[in-house]
């Protein structure tokens, strides 16, 4: 780690064991054994500056998180970027922990408080490991259920020592995300709609879609049949505004994903300002995923500086998105397309009586007389 960072994690990781042993102070009284209170890695101040992994180990799966030098990188995901603050902030959350009650140290109940084999699979277990360039661990927990009910301002955390028996309700809430985009950095692109001018989508069977700015910045459908309209007044910003906020669910390098011409569909973006971006999906029995690459007049600095940044950060990766993200590529022109409503339809009144009202007059109904 560079020495700014690790300050910084040094300094927050000691502020937070201060701030724990206030917070123990402050909880109600439990009797236990003489181990009570005290800091579950009372090391991790003088250790954390050889920091060089983050094991992190989740029914029968591990994600590795590497220091470079500069960044984080996840091994398992072709060292693609982490988010290093929320490193960090597991640092702080586990030198925070400390013992607070004994619990079962029978392994048959483990699995009550999910303290079971985090390598069983389909088990609610998760080991983490923190360790240094020498595989040497500078903590190792394996983390299980949360207690939301201390009576104190801060919750707790079931864990054991792995090679321990004893189960531990620790303080502190140590919430490990086992999934790859809980540490990944998720954002794609973030293109605003309003530097859109135009969308095209070529569908796999060669069917076309197309979207452009028109009269008054309204986005509309091109080649609307006749005597159609587009389902919603906002079916054409739906094109524009999908490079807005654009995140992934997960990533690959963009060499171990192949995208078969015959599944695949083209979205081309072209911008105000002369840029163009290029993106392509396909459906992986559920799974989409994308790949975008852009281009720029080189006399245009603007639109060149966003699309080399969209470059740096796609290029050489594929990525996984959830559905609802790309949902405006997946409809042919049918499916963004209706009937208009016919002008001044007016529900139908029911049948059998004067009104609308069901079933005829009501017993004892008297029509007023007749001026």
């Amino acid at each position: 780690m560079t020495k700014k960072t690790l300050i910084v994690l040094g300094a927050l990781t000691l502020v937070a064991i201060v701030l724990a042993f206030a917070a123990t102070r402050g909880q109600p009284r439990i009797e236990a054994t003489d181990q009570a209170g005290q800091v579950l890695f009372p090391r991790m101040v003088n250790d954390i500056d050889k920091l060089k992994s983050v094991v992190i180990k989740h029914s029968g799966e591990t994600l590795t998180i590497d220091w470079d030098g500069k960044v984080f990188r996840m091994r398992e995901r072709g060292g693609y970027l982490v988010e290093a603050e929320k490193v960090q902030a597991l640092a702080v959350r586990l030198a925070r922990l400390s013992k607070l009650e004994r619990k079962t140290a029978q392994a048959d109940r483990y699995d009550r408080l999910d303290l079971g084999d985090p390598a069983a699979k389909g088990g609610q277990a998760t080991q983490l490991t923190l360790q240094d360039a020498g595989g040497k661990a500078i903590a190792d927990v394996i983390v299980g259920k949360r207690k939301f009910t201390l009576g104190g301002r801060e919750g707790g955390t079931y864990v054991r020592l792995p090679g321990d028996p004893q189960t531990w309700l620790a303080l502190g809430e140590l919430m490990v995300g086992t999934a790859a985009h809980d540490w990944l950095k998720t954002d794609i692109a973030d293109i605003k709609g309003d530097t859109i001018k135009r969308v095209t989508v070529t569908h796999a069977n060669g069917d076309k879609v197309a979207a452009s700015l028109g009269p008054n910045n309204a986005f509309t459908l091109e080649n609307i049949p006749r005597g159609m309209e587009m389902v919603t007044p906002s079916t054409g910003d739906d094109f524009r505004k999908l490079l807005e906020a654009l995140k992934l669910d997960d990533v690959a390098q963009a060499s171990t994903v192949t995208f078969p011409k015959d599944r695949t569909t083209t979205a081309v973006f072209e911008g105000v300002d002369g840029f163009q971006i290029t993106l392509e999906t396909f459906d992986d029995n559920g799974k989409y995923w994308i790949r975008l690459k852009g281009s720029a007049p080189a006399d245009r600095a603007d639109a060149a500086k966003l699309v080399a940044d969209l470059n740096a950060r796609t290029e050489a990766w594929a990525f996984q998105v959830p559905q609802y993200a790309i949902v405006p590529l997946t409809k042919s022109m049918n499916d963004l397309v209706k009937k208009p409503d016919p002008q001044g339809a007016r529900p139908a009144m029911p049948q059998g009586m004067p009104g609308g009202m069901p079933g005829g007059l009501p017993p004892g109904f008297m029509a007023p007389p007749r001026p």
